[in-house]
């Protein structure tokens, strides 16, 4: 996770616009994504908060590493999603995920994502200047005010996830559920 800077640190005015949920989660072996423990378990995820949410959510695998997986989904705030980790719906399912997975990180980028068919994406993130302007794509990330991302849908495996010039590239490959119509009748 980056760390934050806080000799530069600002106080950032309060919006509106939806913020990514940017989840790390590291299946526990021997689970793969195939396993039909995790199949069944990211279908209810799915199915459930998404229904809570009203964004759809999209499972994404590190190219580096297929035991990591991302949870890419937009919320209207971050306090909305923190509603839905506190709930009691979510922390059933976080008890039947205790063997399953396990949470490496997560983070809320001031930026929407439009995931729908995108079979590759790329996540780039670094500090940014103290007088950089932002690009249109390019979101604050909410627990760390310095830090920037943004969020690249691609054609094809372009990028190798990594450091390049004070940029964390982490490239991604689109995961599906094994039985899509599950999702829809959880």
């Amino acid at each position: 996770m980056p760390s934050q800077c806080d000799s530069m640190t600002r106080s950032l005015p309060p919006t509106t616009m939806p913020v990514t949920e940017i989840a790390t989660l590291a299946l526990n072996p021997p689970h793969t994504w195939d396993s039909p423990d995790i199949q069944s378990f990211f279908a209810a995820v799915a199915a459930q908060q998404a229904a809570w949410s009203g964004y759809s959510l999209h499972y994404f695998q590190d190219t580096a590493d297929p035991s990591v997986v991302y949870i890419l989904t937009g919320w209207e705030s971050v306090s909305a999603h923190f509603k839905w980790i506190e709930s009691e719906q979510n922390q059933v399912l976080l008890m039947r995920a205790k063997s399953l997975i396990e949470v490496k990180g997560l983070q809320h980028a001031r930026l929407e994502s439009k995931l729908d068919g995108a079979e590759f994406v790329v996540l780039e993130q670094w500090t940014r200047g103290q007088d950089e302007e932002l690009a249109h794509d390019v979101g604050i990330v909410e627990e760390t005010p310095m830090q920037v991302c943004r969020i690249r849908v691609v054609a094809e495996k372009e990028f190798q996830t990594g450091e390049r010039e004070g940029v964390h590239v982490l490239c991604m490959k689109r995961l599906k559920l094994a039985d899509q119509d599950v999702v829809s009748e959880l």
